[in-house]
């Protein structure tokens, strides 16, 4: 027997993915099999296969391509293959209903989850509406829904608002865990919880895509492109992230993701948050900037950090290290833009609702501030003093009317420099109980032993200072009027940290045009 040495074997790939493959023969590209395997692949290892009852990649451009359910690809309304009315356009960049009459229908009732279920909906329309994309209701006591941008229905006929209204692109999940645990996410990141028990079971009628399913009537037709669809188990916190990442990963393979794809976890994280960050450039530069704070050992130091550079409050408030924890809330009297938040200078404050006493360690802490304003006053960037007994503030005045900077950081020794203006970045850190520097920009302002005090227990204000126990009423004082672009609080930095963290910020600052 003569064997030919040249023929080779075709790529292996997972066994369901190879199903889906066989099933799909729109799918002829071995690059797109290697994107689609890798995606089975992920959401095996992240635990998330399991949970997925039906999922579709509507991308394709034809109905007979677009029907298969990734879990089951046979031909059967057991195994939840779509089923599509008339009246839907099919293309490589997902299938789109008339917003009329179409429908698609999944053929899994609403009534085959009780307390544990979840419904995801990728969004490729802008346009926020009425409409629902997907769902089964019996029109009377419950509701098993998604619409992007506005809610979900998980039980009952109370529904679960998304906090983001403004923009329907996206990934959009509803998770219901328990009759008490329902969640909903944008982009993996969640927009609200409701713990109010409802214990409604759900309607007998199938799912459909396209509208609700309400008595088996369309209701709410949508006219949004879908990308993907899943229906399924209840979702984690982790379990959505992890979801969001896969299903994004791979419409960015397809060239067709709304949000951008980035290396690090933790600036993918926050980038799945910020809906206001779209460019795959700025994701980019902000990517570079969290791998560089890791590779400097700075990032574990930092246990709030904002970047307030993106026009609104909404987009403006989230904690860049997590964005779940201490994220900034605003009074009135803020103008955002893309050069930073800058406060009206008399009454407004945003509260990173981070206490030194509960979060800090007394002999290691900073705090920074990144100015683009130049004015000389008794203006507080961010910090809180405590005016009792134990003495002690950890803030920082870029610029105070005497001219000098003041960085306290967990003591109460004025004692500093000089600068000539508030522009740039401005630190203050603590390495021992006698160890205390001031830093502007990489240069040590003031180096001094003032001994450690006590930690102040109350929230840092950004845009003024908080003083406790002083003598009448506490409160905010010290309003500033200098437009921050970036802020952060943490443990103390070493000198090196210090020059390196400000090299990163301004670098960052630098692509987005508003070093100074």
């Amino acid at each position: 027997m003569i064997i030919n040495p040249y023929v080779f074997a075709g790529p292996t790939y997972d066994p369901d993915a190879q199903a889906y493959f066989t099933a799909n023969t729109a799918i002829t590209s071995d690059a797109d099999k290697t994107a689609i395997n890798t995606f089975y692949l992920g959401l095996k290892s992240d635990g998330v296969y399991t949970k997925i009852k039906a999922m579709y990649l509507p991308l394709w451009s034809s109905a007979s391509s677009n029907k298969w359910n990734l879990k089951d690809p046979r031909d059967l309304d057991a195994a939840f293959r779509l089923t599509f009315s008339t009246g839907w356009t099919h293309s490589s960049g997902g299938m789109t209903p008339n917003g009329t009459s179409a429908y698609a229908n999944t053929f899994i009732p609403g009534n085959t989850f009780s307390s544990n279920v979840h419904l995801s909906f990728y969004s490729g329309t802008q346009t926020v509406g009425g409409a629902f994309e997907m769902g089964s209701s019996d029109g009377t006591t419950t509701t098993l829904s998604n619409r992007p941008a506005v809610n979900c229905g998980l039980g009952g006929l109370t529904t679960i608002n998304f906090t983001t209204t403004t923009d329907a692109r996206g990934f959009w999940i509803g998770s219901k865990r328990s009759n008490t645990d329902r969640e909903v996410y944008r982009n993996g990141a969640s927009q609200n919880t409701v713990t109010t028990s409802i214990t409604n079971a759900f309607a007998s009628m199938n799912i459909w895509i396209g509208g609700v399913n309400s008595n088996n009537s369309l209701g709410f037709p949508s006219s949004k492109q879908s990308r993907f669809v899943s229906i399924g188990l209840g979702l984690t916190d982790t379990e959505a992230s992890n979801l969001s990442s896969r299903v994004n990963t791979l419409m960015a393979y397809f060239g067709i993701n709304t949000y951008p794809v980035v290396s690090d976890a933790d600036a993918q994280a926050y980038i799945n948050a910020n809906e206001a960050i779209t460019s795959q450039s700025d994701a980019n530069a902000i990517n570079t900037f969290f791998t560089g704070l890791k590779t400097d050992g700075i990032y574990t130091k930092i246990k709030a950090m904002y970047l307030p550079i993106w026009g609104s409050a909404a987009s403006s408030k989230w904690n860049l290290i997590n964005n779940r924890t201490f994220d900034l809330t605003f009074t009135t009297g803020w103008t955002f833009s893309s050069g930073g938040a800058l406060p009206n200078g008399t009454s407004a404050y945003a509260n990173t609702f981070l206490t030194p006493s509960s979060h800090l360690s007394l002999n290691s802490a900073h705090l920074s501030f990144y100015s683009r304003t130049n004015s000389t006053g008794n203006f507080a960037d961010m910090g809180v003093a405590n005016n009792s007994t134990n003495l002690s503030a950890i803030l920082i005045m870029s610029k105070w009317s005497d001219n000098k900077f003041y960085g306290q950081v967990n003591d109460y020794d004025f004692t500093d420099n000089s600068v000539a203006d508030s522009l740039g970045f401005f630190c203050g850190s603590r390495t021992a109980s006698n160890v205390q520097k001031t830093f502007k920009n990489a240069t040590i302002v003031t180096s001094k032993s003032a001994a450690s005090t006590v930690l102040v227990g109350y929230q840092i204000p950004i845009g003024a200072r908080y003083i406790q126990n002083v003598s009448g009423s506490p409160g905010y004082t010290s309003y500033s009027n200098r437009q921050c672009s970036f802020a952060s609080i943490g443990d103390g930095l070493t000198d090196a940290e210090a020059s390196n963290f400000y090299t990163r910020v301004n670098t960052l600052m630098t692509y987005f045009g508003i070093n100074v």
